[in-house]
């Protein structure tokens, strides 16, 4: 699968404590590792989406997704045309009409941050999080994750079949990693593009579709 297209800054790596001090070796160590894991999560999220599509809205699809990579330039080209949200709609139905098929997805983070709970929250204390308990310490070391996702799906002559944006949060800590949080954000995306994914006998899913994460 070619890689997303994340326009996010980098995620920032926060090493204070509770009481603002400078955190121990040991400690910074773990917010070292959760900064690392919240910068893969766009791509691990994105191997996560085809089978969250197959499941929810083409169990019933013959076809398959396939990888289509972007030159180093056109990368860029795209990469800039989603951080300022100029020209968008023209870079992506250009290109999905000069790749053909049945259709090109297209998939971008605008926004990727994440949020140390033991920065504001006493060692030992335990929060909820949509309603599932998380304990804050040191060794978890929970990060509240917030993602700023895009989706467009065109057809094979470049034509817009839908455009999706929404904000997304998550839990990331030592037993919810990285997979476990892409999978539940690739779910909880394809939950809500299912309510405007083409319907069977539609061009756009009886041919191929192309997935660019």
């Amino acid at each position: 699968m070619a890689s997303p297209l994340v326009a996010a800054e980098a995620p920032d790596l926060n090493l204070e404590g509770f009481l603002g001090e400078k955190l121990e070796d040991g400690w910074a160590q773990g917010r070292i590792r959760r900064t690392a894991q919240l910068s893969e999560l766009p791509y691990t999220m994105s191997d996560a989406l085809v089978g969250q599509l197959y499941g929810a809205v083409m169990n019933n699809w013959d076809h398959h997704f396939r990888p289509l990579v972007f030159s180093k330039r056109k990368h860029q080209e795209l990469l800039i045309a989603v951080h300022e949200q100029n020209n968008l709609d023209p870079s992506f139905s250009a290109l999905a009409k000069e790749n053909g098929g049945g259709g090109t997805l297209f998939l971008w983070v605008t926004e990727l941050a994440g949020h140390p709970f033991t920065s504001d929250t006493m060692s030992g204390e335990l929060i909820f999080h949509d309603d599932i308990p998380v304990m804050v310490d040191g060794t978890s070391e929970p990060y509240r994750v917030e993602m700023s996702l895009g989706a467009s799906l065109y057809d094979g002559e470049g034509q817009l079949a839908f455009h999706y944006e929404d904000a997304y949060q998550a839990v990331l800590s030592e037993s919810q990693n990285t997979r476990n949080v892409a999978k539940e954000l690739a779910r909880e995306l394809v939950q809500d593009l299912s309510l405007i994914w083409p319907q069977p006998g539609q061009e756009h899913k009886e041919r191929l579709v192309h997935h660019h994460p």
